[in-house]
């Protein structure tokens, strides 16, 4: 009798080659390949604290907490004020009665990240980072009672929906954030962020940052 063992699929590289670092300008400002993938993880992170949501930590409708704001951590001060007055997590109830009706548990998985942008403003340094998921959610359906699960699948294809959200960066210089720094003080914060924008369009920078 032989058995066989299915080999794990090799995860995609987040490292990019000096050339596409110098492309975008990065490597003229001092920046090393490690701070890329500092600014990836800090993206990657962001995306997957802010997409996933779970009915049972959410809060009250009066207060809204746990999974819908697990993600303000990571935005600069002025990014969470932003967050207060405009994300869908916090300024109704909208998403929180759907989540809380549904019994949603959302996960983002499969997300790849991607540095595909590098600018200097006066003494502000900015990133822009793709993160590329899909969703896996369980809910319940309705007419059943019963719990669903499996990936958010695109009504257009059949197939599983990807989403893009774009992350813009502020760099943060490494070891000011004092011991309990987000993402251990490497260098960066979430700024502003944009997801499914048509045409991939990125962000503009918001002052201030």
């Amino acid at each position: 009798m032989t058995t066989a063992t299915a080999q794990p699929t090799p995860p995609s590289d987040w490292v990019l080659s000096a050339q596409t670092l110098q492309q975008i300008g990065w490597t003229g400002t001092g920046l090393s390949t490690g701070d890329a993938l500092e600014a990836e993880r800090t993206a990657w992170t962001f995306t997957d604290r802010e997409m996933s949501l779970d009915y049972r930590n959410a809060g009250t409708q009066a207060q809204h907490s746990g999974t819908f704001t697990a993600a303000v951590f990571l935005l600069t001060p002025n990014a969470r004020a932003r967050f207060f007055q405009n994300d869908v997590r916090v300024i109704n109830n909208v998403l929180f009665d759907r989540v809380e009706q549904q019994h949603l548990i959302q996960q983002v998985v499969n997300a790849q990240p991607r540095l595909v942008q590098f600018q200097v403003q006066g003494q502000q340094e900015f990133a822009w980072v793709e993160v590329s998921f899909q969703l896996w959610q369980s809910q319940l359906n309705p007419q059943t009672g019963q719990r669903v699960e499996g990936l958010e699948l695109d009504p257009a294809t059949h197939g599983p929906c990807v989403h893009h959200m774009i992350v813009l960066l502020l760099r943060v210089t490494p070891g000011t954030q004092g011991a309990i720094a987000p993402m251990g003080g490497t260098g960066w914060l979430v700024s502003t962020y944009a997801l499914d924008q048509a045409g991939g369009s990125l962000p503009t920078v918001i002052q201030p940052a």
